[in-house]
């Protein structure tokens, strides 16, 4: 029985830990050709207001 309500309460924290993903989904659109890696996340964090870790 024990492992019975672990593995439930495993499988109801990653159930919602996708639900949160699916909610946070954004699409950016801007092209970028040689251009530094900060400069492309700065962009980023400006088009989704999320910040880039």
């Amino acid at each position: 029985m024990n492992n019975r309500k672990c593995f439930l309460r495993l499988f109801l924290c990653l159930s919602f830990g996708w639900g949160v993903l699916a909610l946070n989904a954004q699409t950016v659109s801007k092209s970028f050709n040689d251009t530094p890696l900060k400069t492309v996340l700065k962009e980023v964090e400006s088009q989704t207001g999320l910040s880039v870790v």
